[in-house]
């Protein structure tokens, strides 16, 4: 049996197909840039005694590892992401730099934005390097121990970090 198209109706299946074969090509932007502005972020510094650095909780969520870097171009050469970026923007506005020398501890909280499964350490380096970019420390091997606190959902996700000076019990 033989079936004869119109020349119209070929050109509207045809135009279907295409729009389908296009649909599964797009694929995700593996570096988007972040919706809110790195000004616009919400978040708080808490007053710090003797010991402590720093003390602040910002209302994002930190670029995990895995979105850390980007490869490109066919040597495959890594950059910096536009998250990391705008997380390192975050955490200046928020930490002022003092270069600090001596060892240090580092207190994390991680809220997690939604029920999505994620590995805790995932999100240490990044942040441990925007305290570095931040000038509140001068290398990442100064922090003698850290403890992150994987802690429940918040929507949007929240970081309560605090750096205390020294070996400290506890």
């Amino acid at each position: 049996m033989t079936y004869f198209v119109s020349n119209a109706e070929f050109n509207r299946l045809m135009q279907r197909r295409n729009k389908k074969v296009q649909k599964e090509k797009k694929k995700a932007d593996p570096n988007p840039e972040p919706k809110i502005p790195a000004e616009q972020i919400q978040g708080t510094v808490f007053d710090s005694s003797d010991d402590v650095l720093i003390e602040f909780e910002i209302l994002m969520t930190p670029p995990t590892v895995n979105h850390y870097w980007v490869e490109a171009g066919y040597r495959g050469r890594k950059y910096l992401s536009h998250r990391a970026h705008h997380f390192r923007a975050v955490i200046q506005r928020f930490v002022k730099p003092l270069n600090y020398l001596g060892e240090v501890q580092v207190f994390m909280e991680y809220h997690v934005p939604d029920k999505v499964k994620r590995d805790a350490d995932n999100v240490v380096k990044p942040i441990f390097d925007a305290l570095m970019k931040a000038q509140l420390i001068c290398d990442d091997s100064q922090i003698s121990k850290f403890f992150m606190m994987k802690q429940p959902v918040f929507k949007g996700g929240k970081l309560k970090v605090k750096v205390v000076k020294g070996q400290v019990s506890v």
